[in-house]
């Protein structure tokens, strides 16, 4: 970044302050594709308009059904972010800019990750922790670090994914959570990690209301103050869980 003099005294100033010109520089996605790959940011998938879906478009051009396209992409996106915190302790909140899609055939691959600055975050229990190579990262207890992913990815990416789907007619909304708690169950019984208790179970019968909005009233607007620990309001029941004995017919 290129940073003006004048700006350097001022204390607690803002980022926008003191970086008058900045860029960031990222791999080519292109580079890091095969060539039967091909790769969409992940909030492509709830653009709609008119009687348009994009989401649908993807569907009916793959040899898949909608529960069967959106199982692979829990799997293939879901369950590595989640596994990615589990068994390393690294949290990444996966929105749907950060987060591009992989797709082979047009169905679900594997993920992207980009936007390090600020968005990856490391848990107080990672075994990383003292690697020089991750030292740069902020710090959290798990349990917050889970909201990366629950708030992230599960609030502000699968809520309009499923609402677009239910829109569409492609995929019930009921039929869409009960996916993804078969998914992250098969996922336990795998025993790639020990079923975790507490909020770092995706299963729980609850799960905390984040107030995304409320804590800024609470903390202020300033871009130098990043809220760290989740403003939780009452617990609401878990549509992972709630759904998982309705029936898809």
């Amino acid at each position: 970044s290129v940073t003006s003099n004048n700006y350097e005294g001022l204390e607690g100033a803002p980022p926008r302050f003191k970086e008058l010109l900045g860029c960031i520089c990222r791999e080519s996605v292109p580079f890091l594709l095969k060539e039967d790959e091909s790769a969409i940011p992940i909030a492509a998938l709830f653009f709609k308009q008119g009687d348009y879906s994009f989401i649908k478009e993807l569907i009916d051009s793959s040899s898949l059904d909608a529960e069967s396209w959106m199982k692979t992409y829990f799997e293939n996106v879901v369950i590595p972010l989640y596994h990615l915190q589990m068994k390393h302790g690294v949290g990444m909140v996966a929105h749907g800019q950060n987060v591009v899609l992989i797709l082979k055939d047009k169905k679900p691959y594997g993920v992207i990750l980009k936007d390090f600055h600020g968005d990856l975050r490391l848990s107080s229990t990672s075994h990383l922790i003292g690697n020089h190579s991750v030292s740069s990262l902020t710090v959290l207890p798990p349990e917050y670090l889970i909201h990366d992913l629950y708030t992230g990815h599960f609030v502000t990416v699968l809520r309009y994914i499923s609402r677009v789907m239910e829109e569409f007619n492609i995929l019930r909304e009921e039929a869409f959570y009960k996916l993804l708690g078969d998914v992250v169950e098969n996922y336990f019984e795998q025993g790639l990690i020990n079923r975790p208790e507490g909020p770092l179970n995706l299963l729980r019968e609850e799960v905390e209301k984040l107030q995304v909005n409320k804590v800024r009233f609470v903390m202020g607007y300033k871009e130098s103050t990043e809220p760290l620990k989740p403003l939780v309001g009452k617990n609401i029941k878990n549509p992972l869980v709630k759904y998982r004995n309705w029936s898809l017919q």
